[in-house]
């Protein structure tokens, strides 16, 4: 057989080898129908200068007054309590140099943040001041091996489950996604992504390759993927283009979000107010 000939095929192998990488999980319309067109406000409706401090009870209270969907970020304590924060530490809302999981709850209870006289929020304190007003995206942070995942998902999923409005996880980890993906399908998840640069110091260089180009969907078959809006490519809109909802973040201007409106299908958003809820 001619030398084309096997060219051709191994060309063929690389494309399936692809597809089957990045392929998202098939979503139902009505899954899709709840959570795009919709403007997601990255922490709640915040200004940490004035207060509203981000990822409090009192930003998901206003952004859900507004009508905009929201998203936020959970982890654990030492204590295995799950809080509403965004950052692996304290340094940049308290000044303190110690982890956020090598501290107990009531710990943290001690420390204001911001500077102010607030504290971090119970994931539970979160839901209930939400109370299914707006659909909720909501961030695992990742931060330990295999069990640590198992114990994260668990919990938040003892959360989840019972809440009573609409809700989706997304996490930058795929092995968080495909925890969601084996003992909780019927729960919508997004894989978090951005360009290889974002990576930098967080993982090598291959790592940075298979996350930026969304080959490691093959790991938790998203039904979404969230990337960051400046290095949106090829792969966002191919995965977008196999059926996957394509949102993009954090946006910071108006001018940004009515271009974004037009490649994504859902905004997080900060630092602003969109003129409209999409």
């Amino acid at each position: 057989m001619p030398l084309w000939f096997f060219a051709a095929g191994f060309a063929v192998l690389l494309i399936v080898i692809y597809l089957y990488a990045i392929f998202p999980a098939a979503v139902k319309k009505a899954d899709y129908a709840r959570f795009s067109r919709r403007s997601y406000a990255h922490r709640g409706l915040y200004d940490n200068g004035e207060g509203p401090f981000e990822n409090t009870v009192l930003a998901f209270r206003s952004a859900a007054e507004c009508g905009y969907g929201i998203e936020m970020d959970i982890q654990l304590t030492k204590d295995e309590q799950l809080v509403v924060f965004h950052d692996k530490d304290l340094k940049r809302a308290a000044g303190i140099d110690s982890l956020i999981r090598d501290m107990t709850y009531e710990e943290l209870r001690q420390i204001d943040i911001f500077g102010k006289d607030t504290k971090i929020p119970l994931f539970s304190e979160a839901l209930l001041a939400v109370k299914g007003k707006t659909p909720l995206v909501v961030e695992l942070k990742t931060g330990g091996g295999h069990q640590w995942i198992d114990k994260l998902c668990r919990i938040a999923y003892e959360h989840l489950k019972d809440y009573d409005g609409d809700y989706c996880i997304e996490s930058f980890d795929p092995f968080i996604v495909r925890w969601f993906k084996r003992f909780a399908p019927g729960v919508v998840r997004g894989q978090l992504a951005a360009g290889r640069k974002m990576y930098e110091g967080e993982a090598s260089a291959f790592a940075a390759f298979m996350a930026s180009e969304l080959l490691l969907n093959v790991l938790g078959r998203p039904n979404f993927v969230a990337f960051r809006h400046q290095d949106i490519g090829f792969a966002f809109r191919m995965v977008k283009a196999l059926g996957a909802m394509g949102v993009v973040w954090t946006v910071d201007t108006q001018d940004c979000h009515s271009l974004m409106k037009k490649s994504a299908d859902s905004v997080i958003f900060e630092g602003y107010r969109p003129e409209t809820v999409w």
